[in-house]
């Protein structure tokens, strides 16, 4: 008995190592089809409450190959799947019994989509195929790829209101890439909309044309970023006229179609980051007109497409702030890396019409329709830049601008300056020639010969300010030796000087710090007094201003403009001893025996501060004591006295 079981109970586990318990399928999907699939892939759901059995579009056929390994019962689930992997429709084919393997074989069923999961216009769906084993185990699985469109028409009344319509979106072209803020006609993307408008109404009478209105509906979103970008648009809503019920010319009737293009403008809420965008378009229609129902129709979306947003405001070096308006031609990319974290495009613009301007200032104008390299950034501000190589080397010219005769003269801080222009504007900022005109009563000479004064001082080319204004604080012009002379019209004196520095946020003038001084008077004096006259007396000139007579040096001389809008100068004169005669009070003496100065402060000799007759000898003034009038009338003789001054010290 011990024997007897010992071997049962070996029979049976050998038994239960050798077969399976449960059997399991085993096979795979070969290949998928869809086997009466015709562009443009009409579904059309009234085809399924008709009479007629020999119309089935309503109806998707599809059609799976396997293969089959292992004996059993074998059925395909097909599914029609949307991008997003959303199951539109599915049907479960019949169930094969396979007594004898491999079993390769064919397996067909139809998909019948719904209005309720309806087919939109423009989308890919794709075909999946699960092989099941006793209806319920998935054996293999094959899904499709890329996918079939399809045109679904979900009526089913060929006598209700409805359009029973579809529109569908066949191209969506970007026309320009790029606006422009301050034109107006550039402030929008035109879009080109390829659309063709289906219909399937009516099929059981003599087809009717109708208008249908149909709605363009773009979206808008940044590919490098992948946000979306609100926009507007306009002219997107328009009418597809004379759209047939069907198309009646074969049998069964067919869905009719009319096609066309729409330009819409696509009009962003903000400014466009210089990056890759791409837009997409929604179309839709009034299905019912009684009721303005709208109904969904396909998309498409666009190419991504490098825009460039402007706001029209062009800087140079930083701190010169223009605007322009239009453009000769497309701008252009110049391909370049921008820096790490930054958002920025290169590109060849050239503004044309004289559309750019100054801000600020009226009339300042460019814009010959020259190229010039720019850098757009994110915030759709452009700046001017230099020579950029990038395979090739895209030469940026410089910006003339114009400036308007009225502006060529001007006033700056009490200076009067003439800057004709052109104004150039470059890398560096603004520049142009400018020339100073000397305060009223001030003047130079090119020698100490000359009579004729000239008030102009031509600065050459100088930087500028937004204002068009000198942007240094001084500016100086450097002269050859014993080539500049200034003279201020009330000293009788020329300033020898080898530069001229004009301040101009103090509005004033300012020769060397060390200049020689020449007395303007002195030579012809020297002249007269050389001359034998009969009356010697008229050898003698008497004047008080002949105390600048021996000057031989100025320090720090600076010229400005007054109150009284005469020239004022400021110096401290050198003198040299000398002696004189004045005319008042008349026929006095004066005489000093050393180096002397004289101070001018705002063109008045100061009787303060370093103004001094040093070793001066003591001054003579005779005056009458007579009445002159007394005297010439006979009356009396003529009484003189004379005073005498003394300095209380060697400085007077």
């Amino acid at each position: 008995m011990r024997f007897t079981s010992s071997f049962l109970l070996l029979f049976i586990l050998f038994l239960a190592g050798t077969c399976p318990v449960f059997a399991q399928g085993s096979g795979t999907v070969n290949s998928l089809a869809l086997p009466s699939y015709a562009a443009p892939g009409y579904v059309i759901a009234a085809d399924g409450v008709d009479t007629d059995p020999g119309t089935n579009r309503h109806l998707v056929a599809v059609r799976a190959n396997c293969t089959v390994n292992t004996t059993g019962n074998y059925a395909v689930e097909f599914s029609l799947l949307d991008p997003n992997n959303t199951v539109m429709a599915t049907v479960l084919s019949s169930t094969v019994s396979v007594g004898v393997v491999p079993d390769t074989r064919n397996y067909n069923a139809d998909l019948e989509p719904t209005a309720a999961a309806r087919l939109m216009p423009g989308v890919l769906y794709r075909l999946q195929a699960r092989l099941l084993y006793n209806a319920t185990t998935q054996v293999d699985k094959m899904t499709g790829s890329p996918g079939r469109t399809y045109l679904h028409f979900t009526g089913t009344d060929p006598l209700s209101n409805d359009r029973n319509a579809l529109t569908e979106i066949v191209s969506v072209t970007i026309d320009r890439s790029w606006l422009l803020e301050t034109n107006a006609s550039r402030t929008t993307i035109p879009v080109t909309v390829g659309y063709k408008v289906h219909r399937y109404d009516r099929w059981t009478t003599t087809p009717q044309n109708v208008d249908i209105d149909v709605t363009l509906t773009p979206t808008m979103a940044n590919d490098e970023s992948s946000t979306a970008v609100t926009v507007a648009a306009t002219d997107n809503s328009f009418t597809a006229l004379n759209v047939p019920g069907h198309d009646n010319s074969g049998t069964p009737p067919a869905p009719s179609g009319v096609s066309g293009f729409q330009t819409i403008q696509v009009d962003p809420a903000v400014i466009l980051k210089p990056q890759m965008h791409h837009i997409d378009v929604q179309g839709s229609h009034i299905d019912i007109p009684a009721t303005l129902t709208s109904k969904t129709g396909g998309s498409m979306a666009s190419a991504s497409t490098a825009l460039s947003h402007f706001t029209g405001k062009l800087t140079f070096n930083g701190s010169i702030v223009t605007h322009f308006s239009s453009v000769a031609s497309d701008p252009f990319i110049i391909p370049t890396v921008s820096p790490p974290g930054v958002i920025q495009s290169v590109l060849r613009i050239n503004p044309d019409g004289n559309s750019g301007s100054v801000d600020t200032l009226t009339g300042f104008t460019f814009g010959a329709g020259t190229n010039i390299n720019v850098v757009l950034d994110e915030f759709g501000d452009a700046s001017y830049t230099g020579n950029v190589t990038s395979g090739i080397v895209y030469v940026s010219n410089p910006v003339s601008v114009t400036v308007p005769p009225a502006s060529q003269f001007g006033t700056y801080n009490g200076v009067q300056y003439y800057r004709p222009g052109p104004i150039t504007l470059n890398t560096t900022g603004a520049h142009a020639q400018i020339t100073a005109r000397l305060p009223t009563g001030v003047g130079w000479a090119a020698n100490r010969t000359r009579n004729l004064l000239n008030d102009e001082i031509d600065f050459g080319v100088v930087d500028l300010t937004q204002a068009m204004v000198p942007l240094a604080a001084t500016i100086t012009k450097a002269y050859a030796a014993n080539t500049f002379f200034l003279c201020e019209e009330t000293k009788p004196l020329y300033i020898q000087s080898t530069e001229l520095t004009w301040d101009t946020i103090a509005g004033e003038f300012r020769a060397a710090n060390l200049c020689a001084a020449h007395s303007i008077r002195q030579p012809l004096l020297d002249f007269l007094a050389s001359y034998t006259y009969a009356d010697p007396t008229l050898a003698e000139k008497k004047s008080n201003d002949h105390v600048f007579n021996r000057v031989t040096g100025a320090s720090t001389p600076k010229f400005k403009t007054g109150t009284s809008g005469g020239g004022e100068m400021t110096v401290v004169l050198a003198a040299v001893a000398a002696s004189f005669k004045t005319h008042m009070p008349y026929d006095a003496e004066v005489k000093y025996n050393s180096l002397s100065a004289i101070q001018v402060v705002d063109d008045l000799v100061t009787t303060t501060g370093t103004s001094h007759l040093n070793s001066a000898d003591p001054v003579t003034v005779k005056y009458n004591k007579h009445c002159q009038e007394a005297l010439d009338q006979g009356c009396g003789s003529a009484l003189t006295a004379s005073v005498t001054l003394t300095s209380g010290s060697t400085m007077t």
